[in-house]
Protein backbone atom coordinates (compact mmCIF):
# COMPACT_ATOMS: atom_id res chain seq x y z
CA UNK A 1 0.00 0.00 0.00
CA UNK A 2 1.26 3.50 -0.84
CA UNK A 3 2.04 5.47 2.28
CA UNK A 4 3.47 8.79 3.38
CA UNK A 5 5.22 8.32 6.72
CA UNK A 6 6.42 11.13 8.97
CA UNK A 7 7.20 11.92 12.59
CA UNK A 8 5.37 14.63 14.52
CA UNK A 9 7.69 16.23 17.06
CA UNK A 10 5.95 18.17 19.83
CA UNK A 11 7.54 21.57 20.40
CA UNK A 12 4.83 22.48 22.89
CA UNK A 13 2.45 20.40 24.99
CA UNK A 14 -0.41 18.99 22.93
CA UNK A 15 -4.01 18.89 24.11
CA UNK A 16 -6.24 16.55 22.12
CA UNK A 17 -9.05 16.12 24.61
CA UNK A 18 -11.19 13.09 25.23
CA UNK A 19 -14.97 13.58 25.17
CA UNK A 20 -16.09 15.53 28.23
CA UNK A 21 -16.49 13.32 31.27
CA UNK A 22 -15.77 13.49 34.96
CA UNK A 23 -14.55 16.76 36.45
CA UNK A 24 -15.84 19.67 34.32
CA UNK A 25 -12.79 21.72 35.36
CA UNK A 26 -10.29 19.17 34.06
CA UNK A 27 -9.36 18.17 30.51
CA UNK A 28 -7.21 15.11 29.82
CA UNK A 29 -5.51 14.55 26.49
CA UNK A 30 -5.57 11.31 24.55
CA UNK A 31 -2.39 9.22 24.49
CA UNK A 32 -2.09 9.65 20.72
CA UNK A 33 -2.82 12.15 17.95
CA UNK A 34 -6.05 11.15 16.17
CA UNK A 35 -6.11 10.92 12.40
CA UNK A 36 -9.06 13.33 12.44
CA UNK A 37 -6.83 15.99 14.01
CA UNK A 38 -4.21 15.60 11.28
CA UNK A 39 -6.87 15.50 8.58
CA UNK A 40 -8.46 18.73 9.81
CA UNK A 41 -5.11 20.53 10.01
CA UNK A 42 -4.17 19.47 6.47
CA UNK A 43 -7.58 20.42 5.07
CA UNK A 44 -7.07 23.87 6.56
CA UNK A 45 -3.55 24.12 5.09
CA UNK A 46 -4.76 22.90 1.68
CA UNK A 47 -7.61 25.43 1.52
CA UNK A 48 -5.30 28.24 2.60
CA UNK A 49 -2.72 27.35 -0.05
CA UNK A 50 -5.35 27.12 -2.82
CA UNK A 51 -7.26 30.21 -1.65
CA UNK A 52 -10.49 28.23 -1.19
CA UNK A 53 -13.26 29.00 1.28
CA UNK A 54 -15.58 26.00 0.91
CA UNK A 55 -13.89 22.57 0.77
CA UNK A 56 -16.93 20.90 -0.80
CA UNK A 57 -17.01 23.35 -3.71
CA UNK A 58 -13.70 22.05 -5.12
CA UNK A 59 -13.58 18.61 -6.77
CA UNK A 60 -9.95 17.90 -5.87
CA UNK A 61 -10.59 18.75 -2.21
CA UNK A 62 -13.53 16.35 -2.20
CA UNK A 63 -11.48 13.58 -3.84
CA UNK A 64 -8.64 13.97 -1.38
CA UNK A 65 -10.41 14.40 1.93
CA UNK A 66 -14.08 13.42 1.63
CA UNK A 67 -14.38 10.64 -0.94
CA UNK A 68 -11.79 8.15 0.30
CA UNK A 69 -8.75 9.40 -1.59
CA UNK A 70 -6.69 9.61 1.59
CA UNK A 71 -6.70 7.76 4.90
CA UNK A 72 -5.12 9.45 7.92
CA UNK A 73 -4.02 6.92 10.52
CA UNK A 74 -3.61 7.86 14.16
CA UNK A 75 -0.14 9.08 15.12
CA UNK A 76 1.19 6.73 17.80
CA UNK A 77 4.40 7.17 19.88
CA UNK A 78 7.68 5.92 18.41
CA UNK A 79 9.84 3.32 20.12
CA UNK A 80 13.59 3.55 20.67
CA UNK A 81 14.21 2.40 17.07
CA UNK A 82 12.01 5.17 15.69
CA UNK A 83 9.24 2.75 14.69
CA UNK A 84 5.54 3.45 15.15
CA UNK A 85 4.16 1.57 18.13
CA UNK A 86 0.71 -0.03 18.29
CA UNK A 87 -1.87 -0.40 21.08
CA UNK A 88 -1.09 -3.09 23.64
CA UNK A 89 -3.43 -6.10 23.17
CA UNK A 90 -6.06 -6.39 25.90
CA UNK A 91 -5.35 -10.13 26.01
CA UNK A 92 -1.97 -9.44 27.61
CA UNK A 93 -1.67 -9.98 31.34
CA UNK A 94 1.23 -9.92 33.76
CA UNK A 95 1.67 -11.13 37.37
CA UNK A 96 0.59 -8.48 39.86
CA UNK A 97 3.94 -8.34 41.62
CA UNK A 98 6.30 -9.10 38.71
CA UNK A 99 7.06 -7.30 35.43
CA UNK A 100 7.73 -10.56 33.53
CA UNK A 101 6.60 -12.63 31.83
CA UNK A 102 3.70 -11.19 29.88
CA UNK A 103 1.03 -13.82 29.21
CA UNK A 104 -1.03 -13.61 26.03
CA UNK A 105 -4.35 -15.23 26.92
CA UNK A 106 -5.41 -15.10 23.25
CA UNK A 107 -2.96 -17.96 22.62
CA UNK A 108 -4.31 -19.93 25.58
CA UNK A 109 -4.88 -19.00 29.19
CA UNK A 110 -1.85 -19.64 31.38
CA UNK A 111 -2.11 -21.53 34.66
CA UNK A 112 -1.38 -18.49 36.81
CA UNK A 113 -3.26 -16.54 39.43
CA UNK A 114 -3.30 -12.89 40.47
CA UNK A 115 -2.67 -11.33 37.09
CA UNK A 116 -3.46 -7.84 35.88
CA UNK A 117 -3.79 -6.17 32.51
CA UNK A 118 -0.94 -4.09 31.16
CA UNK A 119 -0.65 -0.49 32.31
CA UNK A 120 1.34 0.68 29.28
CA UNK A 121 -0.85 1.71 26.32
CA UNK A 122 1.56 1.05 23.40
CA UNK A 123 4.12 -1.52 22.34
CA UNK A 124 6.26 -2.78 19.49
CA UNK A 125 7.08 -6.45 18.92
CA UNK A 126 10.37 -7.99 17.85
CA UNK A 127 11.60 -11.58 17.59
CA UNK A 128 14.89 -12.12 19.45
CA UNK A 129 16.56 -15.51 19.92
CA UNK A 130 13.35 -17.54 19.54
CA UNK A 131 11.55 -15.18 21.92
CA UNK A 132 8.94 -12.54 21.31
CA UNK A 133 10.03 -9.29 22.94
CA UNK A 134 7.84 -6.26 23.47
CA UNK A 135 9.05 -2.72 23.99
CA UNK A 136 6.37 -1.00 26.05
CA UNK A 137 5.82 2.73 25.62
CA UNK A 138 3.85 5.24 27.68
CA UNK A 139 3.67 8.82 26.33
CA UNK A 140 4.77 11.46 28.81
CA UNK A 141 2.09 13.78 30.15
CA UNK A 142 2.31 17.19 31.78
CA UNK A 143 -0.17 18.67 34.24
CA UNK A 144 -0.78 22.43 34.25
CA UNK A 145 -3.25 24.39 36.36
CA UNK A 146 -4.80 27.47 34.73
CA UNK A 147 -7.12 30.19 35.97
CA UNK A 148 -10.11 31.22 33.91
CA UNK A 149 -10.58 34.77 35.10
CA UNK A 150 -13.99 35.14 33.49
CA UNK A 151 -14.43 38.72 34.67
CA UNK A 152 -13.42 41.22 37.31
CA UNK A 153 -15.43 39.67 40.15
CA UNK A 154 -13.72 37.27 42.54
CA UNK A 155 -16.49 34.71 42.13
CA UNK A 156 -15.97 34.56 38.35
CA UNK A 157 -12.46 33.08 38.57
CA UNK A 158 -12.29 29.32 38.01
CA UNK A 159 -9.30 27.02 38.47
CA UNK A 160 -9.05 24.27 35.86
CA UNK A 161 -6.48 21.65 34.95
CA UNK A 162 -5.02 20.47 31.65
CA UNK A 163 -3.35 17.05 31.41
CA UNK A 164 -1.62 17.25 28.03
CA UNK A 165 0.94 15.30 26.03
CA UNK A 166 4.30 16.68 27.13
CA UNK A 167 6.55 18.55 24.72
CA UNK A 168 9.78 17.06 23.37
CA UNK A 169 8.51 13.66 22.23
CA UNK A 170 7.72 12.17 18.83
CA UNK A 171 4.72 10.40 17.32
CA UNK A 172 4.66 8.69 13.93
CA UNK A 173 1.79 9.36 11.54
CA UNK A 174 0.88 7.64 8.27
CA UNK A 175 -1.22 8.82 5.33
CA UNK A 176 -2.44 6.07 2.98
CA UNK A 177 -3.56 6.48 -0.62
CA UNK A 178 -4.07 4.46 -3.79
CA UNK A 179 -2.73 7.27 -6.00
CA UNK A 180 0.83 8.53 -5.69
CA UNK A 181 -0.24 12.02 -6.77
CA UNK A 182 -2.37 12.41 -3.65
CA UNK A 183 0.63 11.65 -1.43
CA UNK A 184 2.77 14.15 -3.35
CA UNK A 185 0.21 16.87 -2.59
CA UNK A 186 0.29 15.95 1.10
CA UNK A 187 4.10 15.90 1.13
CA UNK A 188 4.19 19.43 -0.28
CA UNK A 189 1.74 20.61 2.39
CA UNK A 190 3.63 18.96 5.22
CA UNK A 191 6.93 20.38 3.99
CA UNK A 192 5.60 23.94 3.95
CA UNK A 193 2.84 24.22 6.54
CA UNK A 194 3.40 25.33 10.12
CA UNK A 195 1.08 23.02 11.99
CA UNK A 196 -0.64 23.74 15.28
CA UNK A 197 -2.81 20.92 16.53
CA UNK A 198 -5.38 20.37 19.23
CA UNK A 199 -6.92 22.82 21.68
CA UNK A 200 -5.71 26.06 23.35
CA UNK A 201 -3.33 26.78 20.46
CA UNK A 202 -3.10 30.46 21.40
CA UNK A 203 -2.14 29.60 24.99
CA UNK A 204 1.15 27.78 24.40
CA UNK A 205 -0.20 24.42 23.22
CA UNK A 206 -0.12 22.56 19.93
CA UNK A 207 3.04 23.65 18.09
CA UNK A 208 4.50 20.66 16.22
CA UNK A 209 7.24 20.04 13.66
CA UNK A 210 7.11 17.43 10.88
CA UNK A 211 10.30 15.37 10.62
CA UNK A 212 11.61 12.34 8.68
CA UNK A 213 9.04 12.72 5.91
CA UNK A 214 9.30 9.90 3.35
CA UNK A 215 7.28 7.71 0.98
CA UNK A 216 6.92 3.97 1.41
CA UNK A 217 5.48 2.12 -1.59
CA UNK A 218 5.17 -1.18 0.29
CA UNK A 219 4.18 -0.03 3.75
CA UNK A 220 2.80 -2.46 6.29
CA UNK A 221 1.32 -1.52 9.65
CA UNK A 222 2.79 -4.53 11.44
CA UNK A 223 4.81 -7.68 10.90
CA UNK A 224 2.93 -10.94 11.22
CA UNK A 225 4.35 -13.00 14.08
CA UNK A 226 1.94 -15.92 14.18
CA UNK A 227 1.32 -17.09 10.59
CA UNK A 228 0.98 -20.86 11.21
CA UNK A 229 -1.27 -20.95 14.25
CA UNK A 230 -4.44 -23.03 14.44
CA UNK A 231 -6.08 -19.84 15.66
CA UNK A 232 -6.73 -16.53 13.98
CA UNK A 233 -6.16 -13.62 16.36
CA UNK A 234 -7.72 -10.32 15.31
CA UNK A 235 -6.53 -7.22 17.16
CA UNK A 236 -7.99 -3.72 16.95
CA UNK A 237 -5.15 -1.33 16.08
CA UNK A 238 -7.45 1.66 16.57
CA UNK A 239 -10.91 2.23 17.96
CA UNK A 240 -13.60 0.62 15.79
CA UNK A 241 -17.05 2.12 15.21
CA UNK A 242 -19.53 -0.62 14.24
CA UNK A 243 -23.32 -0.65 13.98
CA UNK A 244 -25.65 -3.63 14.22
CA UNK A 245 -28.61 -4.35 11.94
CA UNK A 246 -30.72 -1.88 13.93
CA UNK A 247 -28.25 0.96 13.50
CA UNK A 248 -27.06 0.93 17.12
CA UNK A 249 -23.36 0.95 17.93
CA UNK A 250 -22.07 -2.49 18.88
CA UNK A 251 -18.92 -4.25 20.09
CA UNK A 252 -19.72 -7.44 18.16
CA UNK A 253 -17.12 -7.93 15.43
CA UNK A 254 -18.68 -11.26 14.48
CA UNK A 255 -21.30 -9.53 12.35
CA UNK A 256 -18.55 -8.21 10.07
CA UNK A 257 -16.44 -11.35 10.10
CA UNK A 258 -19.37 -13.73 9.67
CA UNK A 259 -18.05 -16.26 12.21
CA UNK A 260 -18.58 -16.52 15.97
CA UNK A 261 -15.44 -15.97 18.03
CA UNK A 262 -13.97 -18.55 20.41
CA UNK A 263 -12.66 -15.96 22.88
CA UNK A 264 -12.64 -12.19 23.16
CA UNK A 265 -10.87 -9.56 25.27
CA UNK A 266 -12.79 -6.41 24.54
CA UNK A 267 -12.88 -2.91 25.95
CA UNK A 268 -15.00 0.08 24.99
CA UNK A 269 -14.33 3.78 24.68
CA UNK A 270 -16.48 6.82 24.04
CA UNK A 271 -15.44 8.48 20.78
CA UNK A 272 -16.31 12.05 19.87
CA UNK A 273 -14.78 14.84 17.85
CA UNK A 274 -15.30 18.39 16.70
CA UNK A 275 -16.40 19.77 13.34
CA UNK A 276 -14.79 23.16 12.72
CA UNK A 277 -17.08 23.98 9.81
CA UNK A 278 -20.17 23.52 11.94
CA UNK A 279 -18.50 24.82 15.08
CA UNK A 280 -20.09 21.92 16.97
CA UNK A 281 -18.94 18.68 18.64
CA UNK A 282 -19.67 15.43 16.82
CA UNK A 283 -22.18 12.98 18.30
CA UNK A 284 -20.51 10.65 20.78
CA UNK A 285 -20.48 6.92 20.11
CA UNK A 286 -19.37 3.76 21.89
CA UNK A 287 -16.43 2.18 20.06
CA UNK A 288 -14.52 -1.06 20.36
CA UNK A 289 -11.39 0.06 22.17
CA UNK A 290 -8.01 -0.13 20.44
CA UNK A 291 -6.19 -3.26 21.61
CA UNK A 292 -9.35 -5.39 21.80
CA UNK A 293 -8.73 -8.99 20.73
CA UNK A 294 -11.01 -11.56 19.06
CA UNK A 295 -9.94 -15.19 18.60
CA UNK A 296 -11.37 -17.37 15.81
CA UNK A 297 -10.82 -20.92 14.59
CA UNK A 298 -8.50 -20.90 11.61
CA UNK A 299 -9.80 -21.36 8.06
CA UNK A 300 -8.48 -20.24 4.69
CA UNK A 301 -11.74 -18.52 3.73
CA UNK A 302 -11.87 -16.54 6.97
CA UNK A 303 -8.20 -15.63 6.69
CA UNK A 304 -8.68 -14.30 3.15
CA UNK A 305 -11.67 -12.20 4.23
CA UNK A 306 -9.82 -10.79 7.24
CA UNK A 307 -6.80 -9.82 5.14
CA UNK A 308 -9.08 -7.75 2.90
CA UNK A 309 -10.66 -6.09 5.93
CA UNK A 310 -7.20 -5.48 7.35
CA UNK A 311 -6.19 -3.52 4.25
CA UNK A 312 -9.19 -1.20 4.12
CA UNK A 313 -10.41 -1.23 7.72
CA UNK A 314 -13.86 -1.89 9.17
CA UNK A 315 -16.68 0.28 10.40
CA UNK A 316 -17.16 4.04 10.24
CA UNK A 317 -14.75 7.00 9.98
CA UNK A 318 -12.05 4.87 8.41
CA UNK A 319 -10.59 7.91 6.60
CA UNK A 320 -9.81 9.30 10.09
CA UNK A 321 -7.86 6.23 11.20
CA UNK A 322 -10.66 4.27 12.87
CA UNK A 323 -11.36 0.63 12.10
CA UNK A 324 -7.78 -0.64 11.70
CA UNK A 325 -7.24 -4.33 12.51
CA UNK A 326 -4.32 -6.75 12.60
CA UNK A 327 -4.45 -10.44 11.77
CA UNK A 328 -2.08 -12.73 13.69
CA UNK A 329 0.11 -9.83 14.79
CA UNK A 330 0.80 -11.57 18.12
CA UNK A 331 0.20 -15.06 19.48
CA UNK A 332 3.17 -16.22 21.53
CA UNK A 333 1.93 -17.53 24.88
CA UNK A 334 4.68 -15.66 26.71
CA UNK A 335 6.19 -12.29 25.80
CA UNK A 336 9.32 -10.78 27.32
CA UNK A 337 9.79 -7.09 28.00
CA UNK A 338 12.50 -5.72 25.72
CA UNK A 339 15.54 -4.07 27.25
CA UNK A 340 15.44 -0.42 26.21
CA UNK A 341 18.68 1.23 25.18
CA UNK A 342 20.18 -1.13 22.60
CA UNK A 343 21.55 0.73 19.59
CA UNK A 344 20.09 0.10 16.15
CA UNK A 345 21.62 0.89 12.75
CA UNK A 346 20.63 4.16 11.08
CA UNK A 347 18.72 4.08 7.79
CA UNK A 348 20.59 4.77 4.57
CA UNK A 349 21.29 8.46 3.99
CA UNK A 350 19.66 10.41 1.16
CA UNK A 351 21.75 11.34 -1.87
CA UNK A 352 21.85 13.95 -4.62
CA UNK A 353 18.83 16.15 -5.18
CA UNK A 354 16.82 14.39 -2.47
CA UNK A 355 19.46 15.28 0.10
CA UNK A 356 19.44 18.94 -0.99
CA UNK A 357 15.64 19.13 -0.73
CA UNK A 358 15.71 17.45 2.67
CA UNK A 359 18.40 19.88 3.87
CA UNK A 360 16.30 22.89 2.83
CA UNK A 361 13.25 21.45 4.56
CA UNK A 362 15.25 20.85 7.74
CA UNK A 363 16.52 24.43 7.68
CA UNK A 364 12.97 25.79 7.26
CA UNK A 365 11.79 23.67 10.17
CA UNK A 366 14.68 24.91 12.32
CA UNK A 367 13.92 28.54 11.53
CA UNK A 368 10.23 28.05 12.29
CA UNK A 369 11.13 26.49 15.63
CA UNK A 370 13.60 29.28 16.46
CA UNK A 371 11.09 31.98 15.49
CA UNK A 372 8.55 30.61 17.94
CA UNK A 373 11.18 30.27 20.66
CA UNK A 374 12.29 33.87 20.03
CA UNK A 375 8.78 35.25 20.52
CA UNK A 376 8.38 33.23 23.71
CA UNK A 377 11.76 34.41 25.05
CA UNK A 378 11.00 38.09 24.38
CA UNK A 379 7.65 37.77 26.14
CA UNK A 380 9.24 35.88 29.03
CA UNK A 381 12.21 38.19 29.72
CA UNK A 382 11.49 41.06 32.10
CA UNK A 383 13.68 44.09 32.81
CA UNK A 384 13.36 46.12 36.01
CA UNK A 385 13.94 49.89 35.72
CA UNK A 386 14.53 49.69 31.98
CA UNK A 387 16.26 52.56 30.07
CA UNK A 388 14.33 55.41 28.49
CA UNK A 389 12.62 54.91 25.11
CA UNK A 390 15.20 57.24 23.52
CA UNK A 391 18.12 55.06 24.67
CA UNK A 392 16.30 51.92 23.59
CA UNK A 393 15.73 53.48 20.15
CA UNK A 394 19.50 54.12 19.81
CA UNK A 395 20.14 50.47 20.71
CA UNK A 396 17.67 49.30 18.05
CA UNK A 397 19.38 51.42 15.37
CA UNK A 398 22.73 49.78 16.14
CA UNK A 399 21.10 46.34 16.18
CA UNK A 400 19.67 46.90 12.70
CA UNK A 401 23.08 47.97 11.39
CA UNK A 402 24.57 44.80 12.83
CA UNK A 403 21.82 42.76 11.15
CA UNK A 404 22.54 44.30 7.73
CA UNK A 405 26.30 43.78 7.97
CA UNK A 406 26.25 40.54 9.96
CA UNK A 407 28.85 42.11 12.24
CA UNK A 408 28.21 42.10 15.99
CA UNK A 409 31.38 44.16 16.42
CA UNK A 410 29.23 47.24 15.74
CA UNK A 411 27.14 46.48 18.81
CA UNK A 412 30.20 45.69 20.93
CA UNK A 413 31.77 49.00 19.91
CA UNK A 414 28.51 50.89 20.62
CA UNK A 415 28.16 49.42 24.11
CA UNK A 416 31.81 49.93 25.06
CA UNK A 417 31.83 53.57 23.92
CA UNK A 418 28.43 54.43 25.39
CA UNK A 419 28.33 57.81 27.15
CA UNK A 420 28.08 57.73 30.92
CA UNK A 421 24.41 58.90 31.27
CA UNK A 422 23.30 56.18 28.85
CA UNK A 423 25.61 53.60 30.46
CA UNK A 424 24.11 54.34 33.87
CA UNK A 425 20.59 53.68 32.59
CA UNK A 426 21.56 50.32 31.10
CA UNK A 427 23.67 49.38 34.13
CA UNK A 428 20.96 50.24 36.67
CA UNK A 429 18.40 48.15 34.77
CA UNK A 430 18.18 44.58 36.07
CA UNK A 431 17.21 41.41 34.24
CA UNK A 432 14.16 39.57 35.57
CA UNK A 433 11.63 37.02 34.39
CA UNK A 434 12.87 34.10 36.46
CA UNK A 435 15.73 33.27 34.06
CA UNK A 436 19.20 32.00 34.95
CA UNK A 437 20.49 35.55 34.34
CA UNK A 438 17.94 37.21 36.66
CA UNK A 439 19.43 40.07 38.68
CA UNK A 440 22.22 40.71 36.16
CA UNK A 441 22.61 44.31 34.90
CA UNK A 442 21.08 44.80 31.45
CA UNK A 443 24.34 46.34 30.23
CA UNK A 444 26.42 43.32 31.23
CA UNK A 445 23.87 40.92 29.78
CA UNK A 446 23.88 42.72 26.41
CA UNK A 447 27.67 42.91 26.25
CA UNK A 448 28.08 39.23 27.10
CA UNK A 449 25.43 38.28 24.53
CA UNK A 450 27.05 40.14 21.61
CA UNK A 451 30.53 38.88 22.57
CA UNK A 452 29.34 35.26 22.78
CA UNK A 453 26.43 34.94 20.34
CA UNK A 454 26.21 31.16 20.76
CA UNK A 455 24.66 31.74 24.21
CA UNK A 456 21.44 32.75 22.44
CA UNK A 457 20.62 29.05 21.98
CA UNK A 458 20.54 28.62 25.75
CA UNK A 459 18.26 31.65 26.13
CA UNK A 460 15.91 30.25 23.47
CA UNK A 461 15.90 26.85 25.16
CA UNK A 462 17.24 24.99 22.13
CA UNK A 463 19.44 22.55 24.07
CA UNK A 464 16.68 21.82 26.57
CA UNK A 465 14.88 19.86 23.85
CA UNK A 466 15.48 16.18 23.17
CA UNK A 467 16.14 17.02 19.50
CA UNK A 468 17.84 20.44 19.42
CA UNK A 469 17.75 20.59 15.62
CA UNK A 470 15.32 18.92 13.20
CA UNK A 471 16.43 16.34 10.66
CA UNK A 472 14.84 15.17 7.42
CA UNK A 473 16.17 11.84 6.17
CA UNK A 474 19.43 12.29 8.16
CA UNK A 475 19.90 15.78 6.67
CA UNK A 476 20.27 17.72 9.90
CA UNK A 477 19.93 21.49 10.13
CA UNK A 478 22.89 23.34 11.64
CA UNK A 479 23.10 26.02 14.34
CA UNK A 480 25.69 28.11 12.51
CA UNK A 481 27.52 31.22 13.73
CA UNK A 482 25.67 33.35 11.17
CA UNK A 483 22.35 32.04 12.47
CA UNK A 484 23.39 32.79 16.05
CA UNK A 485 24.29 36.38 15.09
CA UNK A 486 20.93 36.83 13.38
CA UNK A 487 18.95 35.64 16.39
CA UNK A 488 21.07 37.65 18.83
CA UNK A 489 20.26 40.82 16.90
CA UNK A 490 16.58 39.92 16.60
CA UNK A 491 16.41 39.15 20.32
CA UNK A 492 17.97 42.50 21.25
CA UNK A 493 15.78 44.41 18.79
CA UNK A 494 12.60 42.65 19.90
CA UNK A 495 13.36 43.10 23.60
CA UNK A 496 14.19 46.81 23.14
CA UNK A 497 10.96 47.30 21.20
CA UNK A 498 8.94 45.60 23.95
CA UNK A 499 10.60 47.62 26.74
CA UNK A 500 10.09 50.88 24.86
CA UNK A 501 6.38 50.15 24.45
CA UNK A 502 6.04 49.27 28.13
CA UNK A 503 7.88 52.45 29.17
CA UNK A 504 5.74 54.63 26.90
CA UNK A 505 2.53 52.96 28.08
CA UNK A 506 3.48 53.39 31.75
CA UNK A 507 4.28 57.08 31.18
CA UNK A 508 0.91 57.65 29.53
CA UNK A 509 -0.93 56.00 32.42
CA UNK A 510 0.85 58.22 34.99
CA UNK A 511 0.03 61.33 32.96
CA UNK A 512 -3.62 60.30 32.90
CA UNK A 513 -3.63 59.83 36.68
CA UNK A 514 -2.17 63.33 37.26
CA UNK A 515 -4.77 64.96 35.01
Amino acid sequence: MLALVFDIYLEEPLLVGEPAAGDPNSLRSLDFIPGSTLRGALIEAFLRKRGLADPLADSETRNLFFEGGLTFLHAYPVDQRGHRTLPVPLSWFTPKDLPDPIYDFAAGEADVEDVKQMAEPFCSLEARDDRTCAELVTPRKTVVVHINRGGSGVGNKTVFQYVSLAADQAFQAVVLAEKQRYLEIMADLLGEAKLRLGRSRSAGYGSVVVENLHNDDNWSEYQENNPFSSLIIVTALSDILLRDENGAYTTDLDGVVGVHHQAAYVGTRIVGGFNRKWGLPLPQATAIKAGSVYVYASSEALLAKLRELQQYGVGERREEGYGRIAVNWHGAQEVTRAVVGEETPLPEALKGGSAAIAARMAERLLRARLDRALVMAINRIDVISSPSPAQLAHLRVQARRAMITGNLGLLVNYLQKMKRPAWEQFNLARMGGGQFFSGQPLYGWLLDLVRRPETVWEILGVYAQQRPVPAIGQQEAALTQALAIEYVVRLIDGLARKLSREKTSAGGERAGERS
